[in-house]
């Protein structure tokens, strides 16, 4: 699983307590990455790395699911990130997991197949594959 825009780590602290399997973290703000890169240092399963989600060097990870937590402000940033990641894993199954995603960046997801979601107010997540619907 990657987590693009990991912050602090919370999301894979989460998962990691469930789930172990390999995380990858990818926080551009260098103060919060070297937290976060402290925090997992004893887990051989969790890499954290400092860059920038938009160079797609995550895409080298060979992740199967990504978590977004809304990190990029414009939609079309939004677009560009989800494309060319899906393009980049045209042949297998891959899941995004949004958190707090606002309705016109998840526009893109029109066509893939929705797999769970839960909205309170103006909070939620969705659970995206990037099978298409037909």
């Amino acid at each position: 699983m990657a987590d693009l825009g990991c912050g602090g780590g919370r999301s894979i602290y989460f998962f990691n307590k469930k789930l172990k399997i390999n995380y990858y973290g990818i926080e551009y703000q260098k103060d919060i990455y070297e937290g976060c890169k402290k925090l997992f240092s004893s887990l051989s399963n969790v890499k954290i790395y400092n860059d920038n989600i938009m160079s797609y060097d995550f895409l080298n990870y060979n992740a199967d699911c990504f978590f977004i937590n809304d990190p990029l402000k414009h939609k079309e940033d939004f677009d560009n990130l989800i494309i060319n990641t899906i393009n980049a894993n045209n042949k297998k199954i891959i899941y995004f997991i949004l958190i707090n995603v606002d309705e016109t960046k998840r526009e893109i997801f029109n066509k893939y197949k929705l797999i769970e979601s839960y909205k309170y107010k103006t909070k939620g997540y969705y659970i995206y594959s990037n099978e298409k619907i037909l």
